[in-house]
């Protein structure tokens, strides 16, 4: 027996009636063509391929019958099939069929090899035709090629329906928490609460009784300014909302201090020659997930550098903002965060205790079309995607009364739970299924494609009898998600 260097083929496996072949002599590959997207004629009905698939279409082809492309360069080891001739152009390699194999036992084999571990470049990714050609595999007689091929298909098609109900469900989970945020924000998810609890103070108290506290707290130069509601220039038709709520600027949501609305510091306050490998932490975009805080850090300071940096502290409950790469991104600071400062790609907003919860205004910045259609507004002819104070400063927001804010956040955290729940065993099921397809492939490769593979494959894609994919869709099905809103 010969050395192995397939690893999806276990060649002491391997019916005594198969062959091993180097790459290169059973199915030796050839260059593809260049064929600019200006020469292409668009009217033809010959797909044009490129190392990530199918690029568009040409009048001519370079191959004369059904042909297998791989990636030679940037999508490397990519393995696309075509049932007509086609146009493959210079990124990649073809094999034609032939009379004597099946060119889709090739595909799957192909794809089964990741031949992707054999790049060796420092630059641009690229597959050698050397490299390849001297790859080993295990070769079966034609007519088992062809009742291998048969069976794959079988099995991957019903695998293919299993993961486009999965999918399906994932899209669906998608909608129905965006549903939830937008209720939650208009009032519509707390209507029996109000209902039940009908002496609530209004929101209008609430906001007299911020705007008195911020009055006594003034402790700057000059005369006291009293926050109004920003101008309605760039604002839409506000949202119907209860009774019960009201309609305020961002000024009159933070403390009258410099510190209540903070960009990060820019590059000659904080260079990178003063970064450190531990110290006080220096927050960045990438603590930032939607609505949730991610612990870890890239940059650290010193203490000095830190008290240098004092104006750009974060405190609990302290509510982050992302203003460049993510641009949007809303998370509310830990409790146990300790001293940390915030990065140039942050900015940071101290809300007025007791008036907007910080985790009411993370989820206005998640699911209220009034305030995400104002940002969308003020952001129109920049040329760079960012967020800053005076895009902030003019927004309007809901404020719906302190204790419906609380009721609101529990609502929404139950039912956010149960999502993410069902979210994580559909990724597990969608793992599972990558698995199941790999465990095929080695099955169908080393001739033990038998009827345990072929069961359990059925069982997970029927939904009938797997015991993991089967609460997925029936826990779906008993929600009704897309009857709630």
């Amino acid at each position: 027996m010969k050395p192995n260097n397939n690893e999806l083929q276990n060649f002491e496996k391997v019916p005594n009636n198969w062959t091993v072949f180097p790459l290169g002599k059973v199915l030796p590959i050839s260059y593809g063509k260049g064929l600019t997207k200006a020469k292409r004629d668009e009217s033809g009905k010959f797909p044009v391929y490129g190392s990530s698939g199918q690029v568009g279409v040409h009048s001519e082809s370079l191959t004369k019958k059904p042909s297998l492309i791989l990636g030679r360069k940037g999508s490397v080891g990519e393995v696309h099939y075509s049932k007509l001739p086609c146009w493959p152009i210079d990124t990649v390699y073809f094999a034609e069929e032939h009379e004597g194999l099946e060119l889709k036992f090739f595909h799957f084999l192909l794809k089964g090899l990741n031949l992707a571990k054999l790049d060796k470049s420092t630059a641009v990714p690229g597959l050698s035709r050397d490299d390849y050609n001297a790859v080993e595999v295990a070769v079966a007689p034609l007519d088992q090629q062809q009742s291998i091929v048969a069976e794959i298909e079988k099995q991957f098609s019903r695998l293919d329906e299993a993961v486009t109900n999965l999918k399906r469900i994932k899209a669906n989970l998608k909608r129905y928490k965006a549903a939830v945020l937008k209720a939650a924000v208009e009032g519509k998810l707390t209507e029996n609460w109000r209902e039940a609890h009908p002496n609530v103070e209004p929101a209008s108290k609430l906001l007299a009784r911020i705007l008195t506290e911020r009055r006594t707290n003034w402790k700057g130069k000059g005369k006291y300014k009293e926050p109004s509601l920003p101008p309605g220039d760039n604002v839409p038709e506000q949202p119907a909302v209860p009774e019960t709520w009201s309609f305020v600027g961002m000024d009159q949501l933070l403390p009258p201090t410099r510190e209540a609305m903070k960009t990060g510091p820019f590059g000659s306050l904080l260079k990178k020659h003063e970064h450190r490998s531990e110290g006080i932490p220096v927050l960045g975009i990438e603590n930032i997930e939607t609505m949730r805080f991610v612990r870890g850090c890239k940059i650290y300071i010193t203490k000095t550098k830190a008290e240098d940096l004092v104006g750009y502290r974060v405190i609990p409950h302290d509510v982050l903002i992302s203003r460049s790469g993510t641009v949007g991104e809303v998370c509310v600071v830990p409790n146990d965060i300790g001293e940390a400062r915030i990065s140039t790609n942050l900015m940071k907003l101290s809300l007025i205790p007791g008036g907007m919860l910080p985790e009411f205004f993370v989820l206005l910045f998640n699911g209220s079309p009034f305030v995400l259609d104002q940002v969308s507004n003020l952001c129109k002819g920049s040329t760079r995607n960012f967020l800053n104070q005076e895009i902030l400063k003019p927004l309007f927001f809901v404020l719906p009364p302190l204790v419906e804010q609380q009721q609101i956040l529990s609502e929404v955290e139950r039912r956010l739970s149960f999502i993410e729940e069902l979210e994580a065993t559909v990724e597990a099921n969608l793992t599972r299924a990558n698995r199941l397809r790999q465990a095929i492939l080695q099955s169908a490769f080393t001739g033990q494609l038998v009827p345990q593979g072929l069961n359990e494959s059925a069982q997970f894609c029927s939904g009938s009898s797997s015991k993991e994919s089967t609460p997925v869709i029936q826990a779906w099905k008993s929600t009704k998600m897309t009857q709630h809103f």
